[in-house]
């Protein structure tokens, strides 16, 4: 009851517990002077980290009740499709008397009922995309982190080069240093790929969303539609349409 509960107030409330993923800005206080520059490096490198592990914790934040609710739903409507195909079995196996007649215990239209609560169950999962954005944000979330260590790995090996002497002997084939302006150029490049690499990442689980709910809307209107089609058809007129068709023939 406490973990539903919780999950529950998350879903009224999403205000309250997370904020969407919004662009963290940019520093301005980076000094690009020789004596400041190796400072104003970690303040950059330290902002898109920053950002990085928002997005991370937004999307391993945002799995909970996808999941909690995504995983109760299926697990309900798997047991209510087990639950519908017993029910004619048992309706067989345990009758009850009244009188001469044999009634059954279990009325064998409750496995229609059953089947039909499964199907709106998969449906509000499908709907909602609770499975689906859960494995989602999980994938999400692990390919930002696995772009996040690289980066910190070419980091790290830029710094290393900056603070390689020029004139310090290297092995041959080794990677030479870094003059000044090439090394701040660098790292510079380097964190601007890394902040393209995570907002294509976002992106790209955004455009994912938005063609999911797409598709689940429209196969909702079409099945809308479908239902509508087929309420409005009059038993007179299509009585009347098959005499007409098949007179000719007699």
């Amino acid at each position: 009851m406490t973990a539903m509960s919780s999950a529950s107030t998350e879903l009224q409330q999403p205000s309250a517990t997370k904020k969407d993923l919004k662009s963290q800005g940019f520093p301005l206080d980076l000094d690009w002077q020789a004596t400041e520059q190796e400072a104003s490096l970690e303040k950059l490198r330290g902002h898109l980290l920053e950002h990085s592990e928002a997005c991370i914790n937004w999307y391993y934040r945002s799995k909970g009740p996808k999941s909690f609710w995504g995983v109760w739903l299926r697990f309900l409507s798997i047991l209510l499709i087990a639950l519908a195909g017993l029910i004619p079995l048992l309706a067989d196996l345990i009758p009850r008397q009244f009188g001469e007649g044999s009634v059954a215990a279990i009325a064998p239209g409750w496995s229609a009922v059953m089947l039909a609560i499964a199907a709106l169950l998969s449906g509000v999962d499908r709907f909602l995309g609770l499975t689906s954005g859960w494995v989602r944000y999980v994938r999400t979330a692990q390919a930002l982190t696995e772009r996040m260590n690289q980066f910190q790995f070419d980091w790290e090996a830029l710094r290393c080069r900056r603070q390689r002497q020029p004139d310090a002997p290297h092995l041959a084939g080794a990677v030479p240093p870094l003059g000044p302006a090439d090394s701040i150029q660098d790292a510079m490049n380097c964190g601007r790929q890394f902040l393209v690499d995570v907002q294509t990442l976002v992106r790209r689980e955004t455009d994912l969303w938005a063609r999911e709910f797409e598709r689940a809307t429209q196969l909702l209107d079409q099945s809308s539609l479908d239902r509508a089609g087929f309420d409005n058809i009059n038993p007179d007129q299509s009585t009347t349409t098959t005499l007409a068709t098949v007179a000719p023939n007699q």
